[in-house]
């Protein structure tokens, strides 16, 4: 069974299988990096899902809903490569610290527009843009990780958050040593 203890963790109890990752977050820094990184990672699939519901909420329509969800995505997917070339050229603190104002205020815009009753299109359009500024810690924080010191390696630094975002995004989902019964 691929979610049995022994498929994750090599044979290893609950416990034992999570003592790496508890020993890695002992690292000084590091627990709050992992903080950061799981918390600025949520908004990639959450104001996605926030953003379609709410506007098929006001619209009643899945057609505009799922246009201003996907513009969204695309907004962001578009913007992405260019705040990682910022961020290489000027460092990441401007670039986080600007986007990190620009991305709350452009996701309240497209729900002003959506509450003052503006055409799918504008909301759309709102949605593109407000997607473009999400801040770029899924790029920044890896690059910091192996900087941190000798044994963090960069494939467990970079999996593991993602491992922690997926436990909060999906919540029922079974727990890795949680092994299915027929």
């Amino acid at each position: 069974n691929a979610t049995s203890s022994s498929a994750i963790c090599g044979g290893s109890r609950p416990r034992t299988c999570w003592m790496p990752y508890a020993r890695l977050l002992r690292t000084p820094h590091l627990g709050r990096l992992v903080l950061v990184s799981v918390v600025g990672r949520l908004p990639i699939g959450t104001a996605t899902l926030a953003l379609v519901l709410f506007i098929q909420g006001r619209s009643g329509s899945f057609g505009a809903a799922g246009m201003v969800g996907a513009l969204y995505v695309l907004g962001l997917a578009l913007m992405a490569p260019l705040l990682g070339r910022l961020m290489d050229r000027f460092g990441p603190r401007p670039i986080l610290a600007v986007t990190a104002v620009a991305y709350p205020g452009a996701l309240a815009g497209v729900a002003l527009l959506a509450a003052n009753g503006a055409t799918s299109a504008v909301i759309a359009a709102g949605a593109f843009l407000a997607g473009a500024p999400l801040p770029p810690l899924t790029v920044w924080l890896p690059a910091v990780y192996p900087r941190m010191g000798p044994d963090l390696r960069p494939l467990f630094c970079c999996a593991y958050p993602s491992v922690f975002t997926l436990r909060v995004k999906v919540p029922g989902q079974p727990h890795p040593w949680y092994r299915l019964r027929k």
